[in-house]
C-alpha cells in the first residue's frame, strides 16, 4: 500500500516533500484548516455539548497550529508564495 500512495499522482508529491523537507504545500494547509473548521461548524450546528466543543476547538487548533508552523517548501525546492 505504501508504495501505491508514493507512486501516486495526487499523494506521491505530497508525501515527498514530507519525508524530504517536513513541507505542506499552502494549498494543503488552507485545505486542512478549512476543513477542521467546516467539521468545527458543523458539530456547533449541531448543538454538541459544550465540553465537547471545548475538547474539539482545542485538538482543532493544535493540529491547525502545527500544520501551519511546517515549511511551505515544494519538491523544487523553491518556496511557494502564500499570497
Amino acid at each position: 500500500m505504501t508504495d501505491r500512495l508514493n507512486r501516486s499522482r495526487l499523494f506521491g508529491p505530497m508525501i515527498a516533500d514530507w519525508r524530504t523537507n517536513g513541507a505542506i504545500a499552502p494549498r494543503y494547509k488552507t485545505i486542512a484548516v478549512v476543513m477542521m473548521a467546516v467539521a468545527f461548524g458543523f458539530s456547533f450546528a449541531m448543538a454538541v455539548p459544550v465540553g465537547v466543543l471545548a475538547v474539539q476547538a482545542l485538538s482543532m487548533a493544535l493540529a491547525a497550529g502545527l500544520i501551519l508552523s511546517r515549511p511551505s517548501r515544494t519538491r523544487d525546492r523553491n518556496p511557494q508564495p502564500i499570497f
